[in-house]
């Protein structure tokens, strides 16, 4: 029967140190400056590889192009 409640008094504990991480107005600040950070990094890493994808797709163009008609790809 013990060994049932070890789970629930773990998660307790853990529970109420974060509600008192989470409650502290300097924990607050920095728990949103640390999302804000990964936010940024995310949004940064989306964008490149956007930029990325896209370059290859126009290369892969102007190569099927040149395939196709060798002569209109210097018309572009």
């Amino acid at each position: 029967m013990g060994l049932h409640l070890v789970p629930f008094l773990i998660g307790a504990a853990v529970g109420s140190v974060m509600t008192y991480i989470y409650k502290d107005k300097a924990s607050q600040k920095k728990i949103k400056d640390v999302t804000q950070d990964a936010s940024d990094k995310v949004k940064a890493a989306a964008q490149d590889s956007s930029d990325k994808v896209k370059s290859a797709a126009q290369d892969a163009s102007k190569k099927v192009k040149s395939f196709v008609k060798p002569d209109k790809v210097d018309e572009e």
